[in-house]
Parts: structure tokens; sequence; C-alpha cells
């Protein structure tokens, strides 16, 4: 089964968003279609070679884009009728938690990892690494 990461939850929420306002009548400048979906493959990629940093950029540019999708979504909505509105509202709150949850998301920071009984290395020592002959000199 499948984890839901952030990168994928904030293209759900993209796509649902405009698919929500279509079908309120809403017409949107942009959609973020394709750039969406393309920032989806670059944080997989990113999270494959363990670029986390570059990852988190990516997820941070996907968060900008829902919200902008809200604000317009919002502004267009607010000259429409009571109905459409209330039919906006669900995904409006599920999107804007889903951007507010991936930004307020941080890792506790890492403890050296000393189990105890077992002697640290001391630093001074050379590691023999595999595929590399250790000079004798």
């Amino acid at each position: 089964m499948a984890h839901p990461t952030d990168s994928k939850l904030l293209e759900t929420a993209r796509s649902k968003l405009v698919a929500a306002a279509q079908d309120a009548g809403i017409e949107l400048k942009q959609t973020f279609a394709k750039e969406g979906r393309l920032l989806r493959f670059k944080a997989g990629r990113y999270a494959h070679a363990k670029q986390f940093k570059r990852m988190r950029r990516v997820i941070k540019r996907q968060s900008t884009v829902v919200g902008r999708l809200v604000r317009e979504i919002e502004r267009k909505a607010s000259a429409l009728q009571a109905l459409a509105c209330e039919a906006l509202g669900g995904a409006l709150d599920k999107a804007k938690r889903i951007a507010e949850q991936s930004k307020s998301r941080k890792t506790p920071p890492a403890e050296p990892s000393s189990t105890p009984g077992t002697p640290r290395r001391s630093s001074a020592l050379p590691r023999a690494r595999a595929g590399r002959p250790t000079s004798s000199v």
C-alpha cells in the first residue's frame, strides 16, 4: 500500500480544486495542470535520489500553486450565489488543510545513534572501504 506523500496530496488537492471550480462554473486564469504533474514527478525523483532539500523546494512550490488556486477561487466565488460557494467549501477547506500541514511538518533533529554497549569508533582511525585497496606504505 502506498503512503500518501505530501507531493501526491498536494497534486490531488490541486486537481480536485480545479474540477470543483469548473463544476461551479468558475473560469480560472491558470489550472497549473502541466506544472503540477511535472512537480509531482520531480519530487518523487528527488526523494528517490535522497536529495531531500531539493524535494522540499518542489513541495513548497506545489503548496504555493494550491494556495494561489484557493485564493483565486475564493475571490471569484464571492461573486457567485451561496449554493456554488457551499459546493466549493469542502474542496477549499481540504486544500487549505493539506497545504498548511505540509508547511508545518518538520522532522525532529537526528540524535547520534550510539546504543548502549556498542563502542564508538575513533575518528582518527581510517576505515577500510569496499572496493578500494588499502595503501600500506
